[in-house]
């Protein structure tokens, strides 16, 4: 016997039925490596700092740590304005992976030196790292996103992981480098990176779409075409 359904029951089923169990599980993937990124990351600087001013008089440490940040404000400014060029043209995936290997050099080279201008000049990779990783963040959660509107959603969820992974790595590092030493610490940093790196290597898939979006001069074109046709 048949049934009768209404039209919004109907629109309802198929919404769920277009749902991916593949998108779902890439979401999920993507989060816990923006989580392991910034558990890698958000101690980095706490830490850089505190060798900085180890044994001196607080003030004299300024200019070092307001060096390591500009530094690395200004390799962010170049790497962030061709890093979305680049997204689309390789793919999210390559650019995913060198914020991941950038992080990774910064945090175990750390424990080669301790010296001040070393120090510094490292702190470039960590620009590196954070440009690409901040153009990517949005990208990939766009095309996690694409289709289902929920891409603000997705978003603060991004923003919520790095909350997490931030909470985590000053706790735990912190902790670390009292018990353990600075050079325990950074080693730790950077094993947590590699195993992000990793995760995202093998599980997460290329989100890139396969179809390149339209210029406006492309459908200034097209339109034009139609029109004499």
């Amino acid at each position: 016997m048949a049934t009768w359904q209404s039209p919004g029951t109907s629109r309802i089923r198929t919404r769920r039925m277009s749902r991916s169990p593949r998108r779902d599980k890439s979401v999920l993937l993507f989060l816990a490596c923006v989580t392991l990124f910034f558990c890698a990351n958000a101690a980095t600087l706490p830490r850089l700092s505190q060798i900085l001013t180890q044994g001196k008089q607080g003030q004299s440490a300024v200019w070092q740590i307001s060096a390591v940040v500009m530094i690395a404000e200004a390799v962010m400014i170049g790497v962030a304005a061709g890093s979305g060029h680049a997204a689309d043209r390789w793919g999210r995936k390559p650019l995913f992976l060198v914020a991941f290997g950038s992080l990774a050099i910064r945090n175990a080279m750390t424990v080669v030196s301790h010296n001040q201008y070393y120090l510094i000049g490292l702190h470039a990779f960590d620009g590196l790292a954070a440009a690409t990783f901040g153009v990517l963040l949005t990208l990939i959660s766009a095309d996690l996103a694409r289709g289902t509107g929920r891409f603000n959603f997705l978003r603060a969820s991004a923003q919520s992981a790095t909350a997490l992974g931030g909470f985590t790595s000053d706790t735990l590092f912190g902790y670390i480098a009292k018990t353990l030493g600075f050079n325990a610490s950074f080693w730790g940093l950077a094993s947590v990176v590699v195993m992000g790196g990793v995760l995202y290597q093998r599980a997460m898939p290329e989100t890139r779409p396969t179809e390149p979006a339209h210029s406006s001069e492309q459908l200034q074109s097209e339109k034009q075409r139609r029109r004499r046709a």
